[in-house]
């Protein structure tokens, strides 16, 4: 296990792997794809029910989807990895339409199962940051996170690009970059460490005023009696810590006036 740590990947690193493997996962190649299906035959219209199929799907999941992985007990990184694998795949469906204005249901339902994984991609993702890094670096690598997320997007469009050139007219093969960007995401998501699963759900943990930037504990800070407790003590008073943490209700959380502007705000603002 010692040799493992020694040569485990910089928490820091390992979230710009996955960051960016993300990238084209969800909308990232979305603009390509209408105007692929367009080439193939497809009208204006069945394009649009596509795209929206895809929108509505992921608007009426998403708060379940952000509850559920507030609440679960399982570790969230399988949810980001399922997430990935199922949003790569239903993606890359659209290899598989034919020529003419045919194969809807496949496209529609393969839209639908893509809105409804990207929207657990995002929680998942927020929530082993908090957990890592604690509330006091976390605003800084979710910065780091959405950047290098949208440089993912971008060189995944380029990448998309030139695949589409070489292999012309057989450009439906560019989409294959959506399922190497899953596969690179899934296999970099357990480099990614665990946490502290209570942290992760916006609780305080016992030890994250150790935190550092790098999301490793800095026990040059810890009080000596802290120390001096062994991991069974530190384990006891976790699980104490996290029974005697209470998480706001919906209500209580909606009638608080800030977030009833900021959500009333983000309403006209979509």
């Amino acid at each position: 296990m010692s040799e493992f740590r020694r040569y485990r990947i910089p928490s820091k690193v390992a979230f710009v792997i996955v960051s960016f493997a993300l990238g084209s996962l969800g909308d990232g190649l979305n603009p390509f794809q209408a105007i692929y299906l367009n080439c193939i035959g497809w009208n204006e219209s069945s394009i649009g029910v596509a795209l929206s199929v895809m929108g509505f799907s992921s608007l009426t999941i998403q708060t379940l989807a952000g509850d559920l992985i507030d609440k679960t007990k399982l570790d969230r990184r399988y949810f980001l990895a399922v997430s990935s694998v199922v949003s790569g795949i239903s993606a890359s469906a659209i290899m598989l339409v034919r020529e003419g204005n045919q194969d809807h249901a496949l496209i529609f339902t393969s839209k639908m199962i893509q809105g409804v994984s990207t929207v657990f991609i995002g929680p998942s993702l927020a929530a082993v940051t908090l957990a890592t890094f604690g509330p006091k670096h976390f605003d800084h690598m979710m910065a780091s996170n959405i950047f290098w997320s949208h440089i993912g997007g971008f060189m995944s469009a380029i990448l998309a690009g030139f695949v589409a050139y070489a292999y012309y007219p057989n450009i439906k093969y560019c989409f294959l970059v959506i399922g190497i960007s899953a596969a690179i995401a899934v296999f970099s998501v357990f480099s990614l460490p665990i946490g502290d699963p209570m942290m992760g759900r916006g609780f305080h943990g016992k030890r994250e005023h150790l935190l550092d930037e790098d999301g490793n504990e800095d026990v040059s800070q810890a009080p000596e009696k802290e120390i001096e407790k062994g991991p069974n003590e530190n384990k006891m008073e976790h699980l104490e810590s996290e029974h005697t943490q209470e998480a706001a209700t919906y209500l209580s959380v909606f009638t608080d006036p800030a977030i009833a502007v900021f959500s009333i705000t983000c309403f006209f603002f979509q």
